[in-house]
């Protein structure tokens, strides 16, 4: 009887282990940042934090983590995900993160923008869903550039495939062989059209 409840209490210990280095995240870079500030990079430079003079106070250091599960977006498709970790609570200033997609780019044959390709997202825990942010695009070295006041999980999203319809303040992706109708429209344009429309008199009426 003893000998099995030990065996159990192994078994038990060995899963117990195991799944917490499966839980682990896999550090990829790990750099510490006075207040001189640094850049931290992978070794391909394919992805990059840049960090200015004086946004630690103090020492704080910065890894580039591979994500132990990355999740899916509601849209498109995340080429590449990294998680920033940092005990730095606060930044004084906004920090760089630069995705170089010039791997990406070989071989396309798409006469679309940076912009229109690509969205970058970070994961906000709390509602489980990517919240996308601006960006910039820095066309000559084929980056793109984000400025955070925070670190979490950051994805580059790909939505190469999607039309995308624009107002004041909305942006709306939809598949150009959708089948929708409705609000007064008998195809996927004059509907989004009139999607677009209601967002905007919506906003408007909020504010």
């Amino acid at each position: 009887m003893i000998r099995e409840l030990v065996l159990l209490g192994l078994v038990v210990i060995s899963l117990f282990l195991s799944g917490c280095v499966g839980s682990q995240k896999e550090v990829l870079v790990s750099k510490e940042v006075s207040a001189e500030g640094a850049t931290i990079s992978l070794p391909d430079r394919s992805f990059s934090v840049r960090i200015a003079e004086s946004t630690f106070s103090s020492t704080q250091k910065v890894e580039i983590a591979k994500p132990s599960q990355t999740p899916k977006p509601q849209i498109g498709k995340v080429l590449v995900s990294y998680e920033l970790l940092s005990n730095a609570e606060s930044f004084n200033k906004p920090v760089l993160i630069e995705f170089n997609v010039t791997e990406l780019e070989k071989g396309s044959k798409s006469n679309k923008t940076l912009e229109e390709k690509y969205v970058v997202a970070y994961y906000d825990e709390i509602g489980k869903v990517y919240v996308e942010v601006p960006f910039e695009v820095d066309t000559a070295e084929k980056k793109i550039v984000v400025k955070t006041d925070h670190f979490s999980l950051w994805a580059l999203i790909g939505v190469e495939d999607y039309v995308v319809a624009t107002s004041p303040h909305f942006t709306i992706r939809f598949y150009d062989s959708s089948q929708a109708a409705g609000l007064g429209a008998r195809e996927i344009y004059g509907y989004v059209a009139k999607v677009r429309e209601l967002l905007e008199d919506a906003y408007t009426i909020y504010v």
